[in-house]
């Protein structure tokens, strides 16, 4: 299969999608352990961005401070040359789309179409207006014949698909993604990197989560590597690779 960053970001040599700078933030609070330690981070609109780390680098962390989810004690986040630092997670969730690690924590409702259209619905949309994006993505994601369906009673993997149809039902600038692969066979698996492909394609950024070093290197245009929650390389998914690789890092080395 094609990769989904073959056609390389739609890097333009204005302002980035998402601009992250001087970002902190410690377990406990001021004086606590730090989780992120004055992160710095772009993504171009067009582009596929994959942070890697070894695991309580802060990887997560990032993602949830981006979101709003976690207070950070210092620094800014920028999207679209706007400061949404001090925003509330509603106010962000409306321009950036978040698949969190464990698919329960994004269950809420009783049902699957429920679940996709809900967050619209809570800002102002109108069931007909939602319809379409909600059923294209359904079928995309093989769970259209699933709609009456409790979320809590699909499989791992159904549930993934079901949080990322619900996080890019509103179309939104900046879709996150944690361990987005995890749970998903081979023919999913190569289904949603082609997904996120289009959705760069279309402009938008992707910020992403992964440990697998070949999905990293074939699926994004750019790897972040976190040590200590610190940015210790950032470049095109092949060199970082290489450089892992240099220092002995076997976890992260490609097998192809």
């Amino acid at each position: 299969m094609r990769s989904p960053a073959a056609n390389g970001p739609l890097l333009g040599g204005g302002e980035p999608l998402l601009s992250v700078r001087g970002l902190k933030h410690s377990y406990g609070g001021r004086g606590g352990r730090p989780a992120l330690a004055g992160v710095d981070l772009d993504v171009g609109r067009g582009e596929i961005v994959g942070v890697m780390g070894d695991n309580g680098s802060g990887k997560t962390t990032l993602l949830r401070s981006i979101m709003g989810t976690v207070k950070t004690q210092a620094g800014r986040v920028m999207l679209g040359g706007d400061d949404v630092s001090a925003l509330p997670v509603s106010s962000r969730a409306s321009r950036i789309g978040m698949v969190f690690q464990n698919p329960n924590h994004q269950l809420f409702t009783d049902s699957v179409w429920r679940e996709v259209v809900v967050g619209p619905l809570a800002r102002g949309r109108s069931s007909q207006e939602c319809r379409p994006a909600a059923l294209s993505l359904l079928r995309r994601f093989g769970l259209a014949h699933m709609c009456d369906r409790h979320p809590l009673t699909l499989s791992f993997g159904e549930k993934r698909r079901l949080n990322l149809a619900a996080a890019m039902v509103s179309d939104p600038d900046l879709l996150m993604l944690d361990e987005p692969f995890a749970g998903q066979d081979l023919e999913r698996a190569e289904d949603l990197a082609g997904l996120l492909g289009e959705v760069a394609d279309a402009g938008k950024g992707v910020l992403l989560v992964g440990h697998d070093p070949d999905i990293m290197a074939w699926c994004c245009h750019r790897v972040v590597f976190l040590e200590a929650g610190r940015v210790v390389l950032d470049g095109p998914a092949s060199n970082v690779m290489a450089e892992l690789a240099g220092r002995g890092e076997r976890d992260y080395v490609c097998s192809v």
